[in-house]
């Protein structure tokens, strides 16, 4: 019995020490579960958190550098509705920056987004150098600026101002935030490897203390806790060098590309092409964003196929690609790729079932691998690309150093002008036209002028394309017609009755569906009746505009009583259907058919024809350079009925005017009493 007993004894002892050995294990393991599971997710959460604020960082430079190109877009645009689109496109934008920026600072649940407090953060954020705060809000405010003004009283400095801050500063600092938010993401992921490892080591061995029965499970889900981490290590990694629609490699892996090859030291060239969509922003309107981030995709597939295998391809914008093209041989390899380049994009592409074309501007530059940097290089490549976005389309340019100086010039230049046109430094000449018989003062042409400070008095050419291109021409347009309405009430109010005035229009002016109604209120606010304004407009514009806005235009004013001059006639193909068409009150035939008309038989018989269609037509005729008097007597003699040159009068300014009329009502009266 004692030793039944003893043994049961010693079974239930044993039996005793299995369940406290087996409860003792699951406790401990029960422990080491949960204190793993806090740990990781304490740490998961952190580098989720910064993932987060890694992700609304990124954003910011990118609606940053969207927006620079929005306003720079917005500020150029003329036409009422696509105002309206951009402008939306910016406040749009605008807030969608400022609300992410609120809450990296102050933190958004929906978000989860923690308030900032971390000191280093706050310091960057807050404090010299970066003051990424100060920077941001400077922005914003600068694009409230722009966006309280009259689109043709946006202040260029201010859009020039944002341009530059979204391409340098501001992403800067941003990128700054940005690399602050990547380490600790990538700390975070580090610590949650260091605990998975130990935890998983712990259990291990607690495992082997316990029985394999429970060994497989814990194995398992630690092998799962260690498989998230790393694919969310990768995620990141992607994340951070890869553009989210097309799958290319972004900005930061072009310039780590570009890093890893001038590290060779080698001497063959290093190139950059830079490529920008053409119309990218019509398909987004028209088709949608969907639509135009197939667009991108197909551009990125496309690109990608063409280039040769050691070739870097890139999405570094908006609608913009980069191509890094290490060990160049010449330049005619660089051509042949860029051609490459632009064929693939100039295939028709089945977007939405549609059929799109897509074009591009391209802006190519090289240099010696040992001898540049990254951004130098893509800074030359797109000092290019705006070179050949200057000249339309479709265009390709090679940078050379004097683009630079042609580009610090034209925006020297802009600066100028935007301040000359507040500063009242643009003003009408006046050059006087009058009647081929009689001799009288028929009227004046408004001519603009430009009364630079340091260059002295600019002709259009100097200055008038660029104006109209960066959005001045409106502007410049007003102040000529109001100081040239102003000019016939002066030139009355000291004695000198002057029949008309005449002020040029452009064709995109033309093309304004509100120009009729501001100049017909210009015109009221001067007293000035329609008929005393005369509106020029070129021959090409008939031809170039048949049936649009531009002709609409040009009927309505002509409804409203204004007179309608078709400016240097003869160099374009206007026929006499489009005269009639447009009713046109006369015609000014172009200086190059009156220069040597008195020594030149050719010149006699073409002017004569255009003088007798004009008879035939019913309208006047006038003759532009006209400067000797043999001139002006073949002319007046072929029954032309008004004269305008040098031989009559130069353009003058309006001070000028006075003297000239006082004196030429003096010769007027002379030859009077002569012929007496």
């Amino acid at each position: 019995m004692a030793t039944h007993n003893q043994r049961r004894e010693e079974a239930f002892r044993i039996a005793r020490q299995a369940r406290r050995g087996y409860v003792f294990g699951l406790i401990l393991l029960a422990s080491l579960s949960a204190a793993s599971f806090g740990a990781s997710w304490f740490a998961l959460s952190n580098e989720r958190a910064h993932r987060t604020l890694l992700s609304v960082a990124h954003e910011q430079i990118h609606l940053v550098q969207e927006l620079g190109l929005i306003a720079a877009r917005y500020a150029s645009i003329d036409e009422p509705e696509e105002q309206a689109i951009w402008r939306a496109e910016l406040i749009t934008a605008r807030n969608v920056l400022l609300r992410q920026h609120e809450a990296l600072l102050l933190g958004d649940p929906a978000q989860s987004l923690p308030p900032l407090t971390d000191p280093l953060l706050q310091s960057i954020y807050f404090d010299d150098p970066h003051n990424v705060d100060f920077a941001l809000r400077r922005f914003v405010n600068l694009l409230d600026l722009m966006l309280m003004s009259r689109n043709d009283a946006i202040n260029t400095d201010i859009v020039y101002q944002i341009v530059s801050l979204s391409r340098g500063e501001l992403p800067a600092a941003l990128d700054v935030i940005t690399t602050e938010y990547r380490a600790r993401a990538q700390g975070g992921i580090e610590q949650l490897s260091q605990i998975t490892l130990g935890a998983f080591i712990a259990t291990v061995l607690s495992l082997l203390l316990i029985g394999r029965f429970l060994f497989k499970p814990v194995v398992r889900r630690a092998l799962e806790r260690t498989l998230a981490v790393l694919k969310a290590e990768e995620a990141l990694e992607y994340s951070t060098d890869h553009d989210q629609i097309t799958g290319l490699p972004n900005r930061h892996a072009a310039h780590a590309f570009f890093a890893a090859k001038a590290m060779r030291k080698q001497k063959t060239k290093i190139a950059a092409i830079h490529l920008d969509l053409d119309d990218f922003k019509m398909i987004n309107d028209v088709l949608g964003h969907e639509a135009g981030d197939e667009v991108l995709r197909v551009t990125a597939k496309r690109l990608a196929g063409v280039v040769r295998s050691s070739d870097f391809v890139a999405r570094i914008g908006g609608d913009d690609f980069a191509v890094i093209v290490p060990d160049i041989s010449d330049e005619n390899e660089l051509i042949e790729i860029t051609n490459r380049l632009r064929a693939t994009l100039a295939e028709p592409m089945v977007i939405q079932n549609r059929t799109v074309r897509v074009g591009c501007a391209v802006g190519v530059a090289s240099a010696e691998a040992r001898d540049t940097d990254y951004e130098r290089l893509m800074v030359n490549a797109d000092i290019a690309l705006r070179d050949a976005q200057s000249v339309g389309d479709d265009t390709v340019r090679l940078y050379a150093p004097a683009m630079r100086a042609e580009l610090e010039e034209r925006d020297s230049l802009l600066r100028d002008l935007s301040r000359g046109i507040e500063s009242n430094e643009i003003k009408p000449f006046f050059q006087p036209q009058i009647d081929a018989k009689t001799g009288a003062v028929t009227g004046f042409e408004a001519l603009v002028r430009w009364n630079h400070p340091k260059r002295g008095v600019l002709s259009p050419f100097h200055f008038l394309d660029l104006a109209e291109k960066e959005g001045f021409g409106e502007t410049i347009g007003e102040i000529v017609l109001s100081k040239s309405l102003d000019a016939l009430i002066k030139w009355e109010a000291a004695g000198f009755f002057v029949p008309e005035v005449g002020v040029n229009f452009s064709s995109d002016q033309l093309a304004d569906n509100g120009i009729v109604d501001r100049i017909r209120r210009e015109a009221d606010a001067y007293s000035v009746a329609p008929e005393r304004i005369s509106i020029e407009v070129l021959e090409t514009i008939m031809i170039e505009n048949d049936d649009n806005d531009v002709v609409r235009n040009i009927k309505r004013l002509k409804e409203n009583g204004f007179s309608i001059d078709l400016d240097d006639f003869g160099t374009g193909h206007a026929s006499i259907s489009n005269i009639r068409r447009f009713d046109v009150d006369r015609v000014k035939i172009d200086r190059s058919f009156v220069s040597g008309i008195d020594s030149d038989e050719n010149l006699r018989k073409m002017t004569l024809a255009m003088v007798r269609m004009a008879q035939g037509l019913g309208i006047d005729c006038l003759a532009e350079g006209v400067e000797t008097p043999g001139e002006r007597a073949v002319l007046t003699q072929m029954g032309c009925t008004h004269l305008q040159g040098y031989g009559i009068g130069r353009p003058m300014a309006i001070h000028d005017t006075f003297t000239w009329l006082n004196q030429y009502r003096l010769f007027l009266r002379s030859q009077q009493k002569a012929r007496a």
